[in-house]
């Protein structure tokens, strides 16, 4: 400290340096100096060397406060004595860490809707599933356990009675659920070997869906000479609205066509040598199905 002489006050210059435990200089960083309220700030160079000049006697806090280290203050009393350079030693800040274990109840729920095995496909997710020609029900049933499934096969449920396919279009179709009651006595067969299928319901407006599909099958069959020209198309829809005024009866219409124009490969031999060959087999299907639904009595009608 430096002592210097302003009329018949006495001002001095306070320096030291700032280091870290292992007495290593620690570079820009902010030095306080602090007398009351009035906080002086400077900021140590490369060699962890600060200085500040002309301060009047007086007590004083010189402050430092390091991400890492413990907050560190020296107090200096600024007089007539020359006082030396003061050191900053920085201190590792200590490090804690809490640790919160919560104990959850382990009670197993019977509950069927809340089953963490059952597989539920809304409606959304079955306008995103890659299925082969809208095939829901063949994609879905990958997740069917074969020892569930037995001798009598897989048990089709769709809205809630068995069936031996669903009926409608696959726009009608609103949800497919697999395991969804396990055990249930209601079923011939376990969670894991049922398909429920539940279709869309008749509501007060009129909402319709239209799919079209169209695949053409470029591979060249081995044992023919030219590629056979072969197509597949699909057109599939459904249509619900109300019945009248639509407060009480509304129906759910669907529609399904599907056209394959397959070749079957002729390879033989006859009197007169080998044939090679193709010959067109087509084949058409198509399906409707209606359902009219009252608010007290549902019934039913299908037209294939």
């Amino acid at each position: 400290i430096n002592a210097e002489y302003m009329g018949q006050a006495v001002v001095q210059t306070i320096t030291g340096v700032v280091k870290d435990p292992s007495q290593a200089p620690v570079p820009a960083v902010a030095v306080a100096l602090q007398q009351g309220k009035t906080i002086r700030q400077v900021q140590s160079d490369a060699e962890g060397v600060f200085r500040f000049p002309r301060v009047a006697p007086g007590r004083y806090d010189l402050k430092v406060q390091v991400r890492g280290f413990k907050p560190s203050t020296v107090r200096v009393v600024v007089g007539a004595q020359t006082l030396p350079p003061v050191t900053l030693i920085l201190e590792l800040a200590d490090v804690s860490e809490v640790v919160t274990v919560a104990a959850e109840s382990g009670q197993v729920s019977t509950d069927v809707a809340e089953n963490l095995n059952a597989i539920q496909v809304d409606r959304a997710a079955l306008d995103n599933l890659p299925s082969y020609g809208q095939d829901y029900i063949g994609t879905l049933s990958r997740f069917l356990d074969p020892g569930s499934v037995g001798t009598g096969g897989v048990t089709l449920v769709v809205d809630g009675v068995e069936a031996t396919k669903a009926g409608v279009s696959a726009s009608a179709i609103q949800e497919i659920k697999i395991n969804q009651n396990p055990y249930t006595a209601e079923f011939s067969r376990p969670g894991r070997g049922r398909i429920e299928i539940i279709t869309k319901v008749g509501v007060d407006a009129f909402h319709g869906t239209f799919n079209f599909v169209f695949r053409e099958l470029n591979a060249r069959d081995a044992f023919a000479s030219t590629r056979s020209p072969e197509q597949r198309r699909i057109y599939e829809g459904s249509l619900v609205g109300p019945v009248g005024s639509g407060k009480n009866t509304s129906f759910v219409f669907t529609g399904n066509r599907e056209e394959d124009d397959l070749q079957a490969v002729i390879f033989g031999r006859n009197a007169t040598g080998p044939v090679l060959g193709v010959s067109p087999t087509p084949v058409r299907n198509t399906e409707f199905s209606a359902r009219i639904a009252e608010t007290a009595a549902a019934h039913v009608l299908c037209v294939d």
